[in-house]
């Protein structure tokens, strides 16, 4: 299973850096809602990172420096990697979402 997961966060991270390229090279005419969605995109990779490390996690629509953005896909997929390495994926966490509702799931 935890091959099936590497390959898709492999996937993700190429997809991501190769988005982050284009944008930025088209950065000057980005329209507002490309800016949140690429941040927005990024944001829910960390926090759920962050819920399954149990870490201080972004805002969902937060805005990033521009110039950060490839370094937190970065940091998502590394730290998605030693989830996959380290945990077990049947562990249950419990977390709040946004809105303070309280969830469980399996890593």
């Amino acid at each position: 299973m935890n091959d099936f997961f590497t390959e898709l966060f492999d996937y993700n991270h190429l997809s991501n850096r190769k988005l982050i390229e284009r944008l930025s090279e088209n950065r000057s005419s980005l329209s507002e809602r490309s800016v949140q969605l690429i941040n927005h995109m990024l944001n829910a990779h960390q926090i759920w990172n962050a819920r399954i490390l149990q870490e201080a996690t972004f805002q969902v629509w937060q805005l990033n420096e521009w110039e950060a953005l490839a370094l937190i896909d970065q940091d998502n997929y590394k730290r998605s990697l030693r989830i996959l390495e380290h945990m077990d994926l049947e562990q249950v966490i419990a977390y709040r979402t946004s809105t303070g509702a309280k969830f469980s799931n399996k890593v």
